[in-house]
């Protein structure tokens, strides 16, 4: 074992610290073979359309005297085309970027071929410079496009380039993905980290490493006083399948299989060592000193009026929540990029638009004018990714939120979207934690919600044999998500696309007098009631076979992988409670019901009630259909239990009524 010095350690974290050791394959540019061209399957994924044979990128550290560090990425790619519907892998686009001579990327040595078989023997068709171009994309960014000639099904494309990006351009190596949207039988990333360079190297992800080797080695700058040792690492990944994104998943960069890196100290010869990350508390003080953030929460003169205006409200609660609702209809957002740093928040209320972010903290800045203890918090929203603790990086956050305590409880606020009601976080911030900006030393907080997606449905239901249908009237009740998400759709599509886009999911039905209620009140439960006739006739027979769900059901289970091995992400809590009552026709009696279950999770923490029966006093069948789902999110542990827990739903809900003529 080797005994490494500080300014070398390099902290590993891993999701699954698994390694298996397997053998590296031994593969050469240029290298094809007639089997690799044969092969039409394989087991990793059958039904791909394209495979990546093998993929590779070796990263190295040089210096010189004009630019200063460089890192030089050789990455080595060979991929498969299985199918016809892959045909677009043929063009592989390159990023790279362009500012100074000194801060600018360079891309060279590009060099590939196109394979395929023809009269039982290889044909190869070589990149030439008129096979690619570049184009610019934006400021300063800029992509080659690369495209493979003869490309057809069975054809392999490999290729290989080299980029050298200046320590100015980036202080750190980029991120390898393992694992993407094509499975990868072998991806294998391989570093020389200097001694001058003390970087945390973050694995994430759910694979098993192939390979996760460290090995100590000489690291030569030429005739510099830089010559060092380094530690070379070795990461692999065998048989990656493709990353399906499966039902309730936040971000799929959370779970995808990865290596990435974040600079934490510099230490030249001679020089003092430089250190370039931050604790938890370095973030805190950072941004109450940082003129866009602290000092724009202290400056707060232009508040005055406002102060004033609801300075008369002497209850804290009441106080807070005229604040809420008064700032909550007067801003026009302006969210173009989602940052934490805020611009002068004088000029945003004057002008009456702003981002998210400097929304909340004039708000925060607002509440602790009116006495009411108010901090902001810093979060990553759901397709940002999710904030680890054990690495306190200050870009990993891009919203802020304001934390509120009354009486001794805290509220989550959040007064930039109009459908919200107090207390509640727009969807995309319910992502786990948020980190509170205080005045000691800051300190993480639970943004679970304490409201949750709640739909009540009755359902009053007869069988109609004067027009051949069932007929009946329906009345759902929205609460907490569930009214939130309806609210978010009338604001953006309007009440006629709203009633459309209801009456096609509601397709087997006739729709009559559909009315929505209260989707312009965020405090009042959204109603929607309409009356209905089944599309279907429903003729005098001697049997009658009824599916009672006539709305909500469950056709399909969410969860179709065999294995997950990452959470499942609801976000809230979820309880959906369906009632029907049936009138049962005067010449038919009950000839079977679906039988009553009661499901639960191991832990209690879900539970699927399912009940129908007969009352004859009322003659009427009673059915009743509750799902409760209690936390927003599940470890892949659980999977199975509620992927079966959806079974039972999906089957219950297929079940049907039969009726027999007396």
């Amino acid at each position: 074992m080797l005994n490494y010095p500080k300014a070398l350690f390099v902290l590993i974290w891993t999701l699954t610290i698994a390694t298996v050791q397997a053998q590296k394959p031994n593969v050469k540019f240029g290298s094809v073979t007639v089997d690799e061209l044969k092969k039409s399957k394989y087991e990793i994924d059958s039904t791909a359309d394209q495979i990546i044979l093998f993929e590779k990128c070796e990263v190295e550290f040089h210096y010189d005297e004009n630019y200063g560090f460089y890192l030089e990425s050789t990455v080595h790619i060979r991929k498969k085309i299985l199918k016809a519907s892959a045909l677009s892998a043929g063009t592989v686009a390159i990023q790279t970027y362009r500012n100074t001579h000194e801060s600018s990327q360079i891309l060279e040595k590009i060099k590939g071929a196109t394979y395929w078989l023809e009269n039982g023997g290889i044909s190869k068709l070589e990149l030439t410079k008129k096979d690619y171009f570049e184009e610019k994309m934006k400021e300063k960014y800029f992509q080659t496009k690369i495209s493979f000639p003869k490309i057809k099904e069975g054809a392999i494309i490999e290729y290989s380039y080299t980029i050298t990006s200046p320590l100015a351009v980036s202080n750190k190596p980029d991120t390898w993905y393992f694992q993407g949207s094509t499975p990868a039988l072998w991806s294998e990333y391989m570093i020389t980290i200097p001694s001058h360079f003390y970087y945390q190297v973050n694995l994430g992800g759910y694979l098993e490493l192939a390979m996760n080797e460290q090995e100590k080695v000489e690291v030569n700058f030429g005739h510099t006083k830089l010559n060092t040792y380094g530690i070379k690492y070795n990461f692999a990944v065998k048989n990656a399948p493709a990353f399906k994104e499966e039902a309730f998943i936040s971000s799929k960069m959370n779970y995808i299989s990865k290596v990435d890196f974040e600079l934490s100290s510099v230490s030249l010869p001679e020089q003092v060592t430089v250190k370039k990350s931050m604790t938890w508390p370095d973030i805190n003080r950072y941004l109450l000193d940082s003129e866009y953030f602290g000092i724009r929460l202290r400056k707060s003169n232009y508040l005055k009026d406002l102060k004033e205006k609801f300075g008369v409200f002497t209850d804290q609660k009441e106080r807070l929540e005229k604040v809420y609702y008064y700032l909550n209809r007067q801003f026009t957002n302006d969210d173009e990029y989602n940052s934490i740093y805020c611009e002068d928040l004088k000029k945003v209320w004057e002008n009456k638009r702003g981002s998210s972010s400097e929304q909340n903290l004039l708000f925060t800045a607002l509440l602790r004018e009116l006495d009411i203890k108010a901090n902001p918090v810093i979060l990553s929203t759901r397709n940002h990714g999710k904030i680890n603790e054990a690495f306190p990086l200050l870009d990993r956050f891009n919203y802020v939120v304001c934390r509120v305590e009354i009486d001794g409880k805290f509220i989550n606020l959040d007064i930039s979207d109009k459908n919200l009601k107090m207390g509640m976080l727009p969807f995309e911030c319910l992502n786990g934690q948020g980190f509170e900006i205080n005045s000691f030393s800051g300190q993480f907080v639970d943004l679970t919600p304490t409201e949750k997606q709640r739909i009540n449905e009755t359902v009053d239901a007869k069988i109609d044999f004067t027009k051949n249908k069932i007929t009946g009237k329906i009345e759902q009740n929205h609460f907490g998500y569930a009214g939130y998400t309806n609210r978010n759709d009338f604001k953006n599509n309007g009440l006629e696309k709203m009633k459309e886009d209801f009456k096609k999911e509601y397709s087997d039905f006739n729709i009559t007098n559909l009315n929505f209620s209260n989707l312009e009140d965020q405090e009042k439960t959204n109603l929607v009631t309409f009356n209905f006739e089944t599309t279907e006739d429903v003729t005098d027979e001697d049997m009658l076979y009824i599916n009672p769900n006539f709305s909500n059901k469950v056709t399909e289970n969410p969860f179709k992988q065999p294995e997950r091995s990452y959470p499942v992400d609801f976000g809230y809590s979820t309880e959906s409670v369906y009632i029907l009552k049936l009138e049962v026709p005067k010449d038919y009696i009950i000839e079977s019901l679906p039988k009553g279950t009661n499901t639960v999770l191991g832990d209690k923490s879900a539970q699927f009630i399912y009940s129908c029966t007969y009352d004859a006093t009322t003659n009427k069948i009673n059915l009743i259909s509750r799902l409760v789902i209690k936390n927003p999110m599940y470890f892949a542990e659980q999977y199975h239990e509620l992927k079966e827990l959806f079974n039972r739903i999906v089957q219950k809900h297929d079940e049907q009524i039969v009726l027999k003529r007396k």
